[in-house]
């Protein structure tokens, strides 16, 4: 049997025996995310009674080795007594617990996490808790404020989306172990070739936006745009080395409130190399060749595997981020690509780095930290409630196609097709009504509105006398909505006020990254003059053992 499904230490499939049947078991994996698992168990099913919500633990095998677990959430059943059973992965046992205020202002990253975790374990029944394992993520001394999230809005913000990397839940002998990986933790010497596994293939990335060569400019001075041409050699021009496959293709790159061509080199090589690819993201069908040669590596997420297509231009290694697997079958779709993180300039906010202190990685690393935490607190307290009342005003507004639709409803009772009244419909009122489903906005429909009211105004008398009077009274009634330009002015209002709002946001971002490159070049200018003092006076400088991971300096005089 090539997989396995345990209910509670129970196994629960078996397409040997028919008291162990589960229909179309299907399991999505994906890379920082809960997953899920879905099956039919059918009611002869010798476990249809113990599949238990939330408190049950599903977990699937694929030939000996765990690779899922997580708990049901979801039963439903049908006519014929079969219950379906979605189930979602350990990662949202994270969503039961919060973590109360708490403010961090110096503590090692390592610290932090596991503090976390023993915030979570304390709240949590023991099924659900989690012992810390391996930690690959390099450690730094950072600030952190914990205020009543979820632990797993805490992970995913003030971890992943902070730092970066990959967080891997796995179950071993009974215990639940989480652990944090820089790069992705896995390799497979199980390709993803042409010819030999693959079966199906789409992507979206799109090869017209490709660069071989960059220009990157940074900040601009009167007008003139910083370059790399101080340390490339007088050449503003970053060539890769894939001009060989796909020629000369050149792109000018804008990195505003970089300083330092230095700084703007290291960021130009990055766009190169990564973050033009940042958005690959590629879908296929794969055999999984393990299964008839034990020499080659099953496919599971989080492994790096080597994606080769001669007829896609494709020859790169790349992650696998997610995988769709059947169960019955034993069928995987795979999707590979990079996954993309938050960065600093996405989270960051409205901050004051004052001065650098000797302790460097304290000015550094706890002034970023603030910056992003500051800046969410910003967003959550300034912009959210603005884009509420938006989507309150919004909410307020009548349904323009209720409008639509009540108009031309009202206009047919006033004037009916059915030959029962004699006075059919004005030709000229006819035009409006066919141009009325088209109408786009309220200020349209209500010029629409008008031009009705004063062809009505231009009947004979006699005739208007004999109109529905109660069609009349709610074609008034339509005029009355339509006529009160309040609430479309106080949107238009709070819009404006947002969008500078917004503008000011921006503005302060700009100015918040120039102080962090101007931060990055006075460490740098420090350390060089820490250099100097070893070398040319009787000053030395020793560096604890642990400053790369505490950055904790210590002077000592000589």
């Amino acid at each position: 049997m090539i997989y396995r499904v345990l209910l509670d230490g129970n196994d629960i499939l078996d397409y040997q025996d028919r008291r162990y049947v589960l229909l179309g078991p299907t399991l999505e994996m994906e890379v920082n995310a809960a997953g899920s698992f879905e099956f039919t168990m059918p009611p002869a099913h010798e476990f249809y009674d113990e599949v238990k919500p939330l408190l049950s633990t599903i977990e699937v095998f694929e030939d000996e080795r765990p690779i899922w677990f997580g708990r049901p959430i979801q039963i439903r059943t049908d006519f014929y007594n079969q219950k379906k059973v979605y189930c979602e992965g350990a990662f949202a046992f994270f969503n039961d617990t919060v973590q109360r205020l708490h403010e961090y202002q110096r503590v090692s990253l390592h610290g932090f996490f596991r503090a976390v975790i023993e915030n979570h374990n304390g709240q949590a029944d023991e099924s659900r808790q989690f012992t810390v394992g391996n930690l690959d993520i390099p450690d730094k001394t950072v600030y952190r404020k914990l205020n009543y999230a979820s632990t797993y809005d805490t992970l995913k913000k003030q971890c992943l989306n902070a730092e970066g990397g990959y967080i891997f839940l796995r179950r071993e002998d009974g215990v639940n172990y989480i652990d944090w990986y820089q790069n992705m933790p896995y390799t497979s010497n199980q390709p993803v070739e042409f010819g030999l596994n693959l079966l199906d293939m789409t992507g979206d990335f799109d090869g017209s936006g490709i660069a071989t060569c960059v220009i990157p400019l940074g900040e601009e001075v009167e007008g003139v745009p910083l370059t790399v041409g101080d340390v490339n050699g007088g050449s503003d021009l970053i060539v890769s080395a894939a001009v060989s496959t796909y020629g000369r293709i050149t792109k000018a790159v804008r990195f505003p409130g970089v300083v330092y061509p230095e700084t703007l080199y290291r960021d130009g090589l990055e766009y190169l190399q990564e973050s033009q690819f940042d958005n690959l993201s590629i879908k296929c069908k794969a055999s999984d060749i393990y299964l008839q040669n034990e020499n080659y590596d099953p496919f599971l997420v989080g492994q790096t595997v080597r994606c080769h297509s001669v007829p896609h231009l494709l020859d790169r290694n790349l992650a696998i981020v997610a995988i769709s697997l059947r169960l019955d079958t034993a069928e995987k779709d795979l999707t590979l690509g990079t996954v993309r993180n938050e960065k600093l300039t996405e989270i960051v906010a409205e901050t004051n780095i004052s001065s650098v202190e000797l302790d460097i990685a304290d000015a550094l690393q706890t002034g970023l930290e603030e910056i992003k935490l500051n800046l969410e607190d910003t967003i959550h307290d300034v912009v959210d409630p603005k884009f509420k009342d938006l989507y309150d005003k919004l909410y307020d507004l009548p349904d323009m196609d209720g409008v639509k639709l009540d108009l031309v409803d009202t206009l047919k009772d006033l004037f009916p097709e059915d030959g029962t009244e004699p006075y059919l419909i004005p030709q000229s009122i006819q035009d409006i009504l066919a141009k009325i489903p088209d109408l786009d906005s309220y200020s349209a429909l209500k010029d629409a509105y008008d031009d009705i009211k004063t062809i009505l105004s231009g009947q004979d008398p006699a005739v208007i006398g004999k109109l529905d009077p109660e069609a009349l009274a709610r074609l008034d009634d339509l005029g009355a909505g339509l006529g009160d330009p309040a609430p479309i002015t106080e949107l238009s209002r709070q819009l404006g006020t947002l969008s500078r709002d917004l503008g000011t946001i921006e503005n302060t971002l700009g100015d918040t990254l120039a102080q962090i490159e101007k931060t990055e070049g006075d460490i740098a200018d420090i350390e060089n003059r820490l250099s100097h003092m070893e070398s040319g006076h009787n000053w030395t400088h020793q560096i604890n053992g642990a400053a790369a991971t505490t950055g904790t300096v210590n002077f000592v005089t000589t």
